[in-house]
């Protein structure tokens, strides 16, 4: 029989996760501290991954346009414009409101 890949899911993805029997064997002698590391090493492998895969997508979004567009909505004036702002500044680290 051939071997099994355990599939996760996050958000609608299928993910292969490649958990060979050896590994496991070694996980479940592991010590505290060996444990400790192993988790911390696979958190940040995932980190690293997730990190390269939304590079792009970050790099698309436009804070600056996206005001500019929002400001363009009926009833969002200068105020709320600013509040919203805020906000886009919050999350993405650099929209500015343009006075005009």
């Amino acid at each position: 029989m051939g071997k099994k890949k355990n599939k996760g899911i996050v958000d609608n993805t299928v993910v292969n996760i490649d958990f060979p029997r050896t590994q496991f064997r070694q996980v479940k002698q592991m010590d505290h501290m060996t444990m400790k590391r192993f988790i911390e090493n696979v958190y940040m492998q995932g980190y690293d991954k997730a990190v390269e895969r939304t590079k792009d997508v970050r790099e698309d979004i436009k804070p600056d346009k996206m005001l500019a567009d929002i400001s363009q909505i009926k009833g969002i004036g200068d105020k709320k414009l600013a509040e919203i702002a805020k906000i886009v500044n919050s999350y993405l680290g650099c929209a500015k409101v343009e006075e005009g």
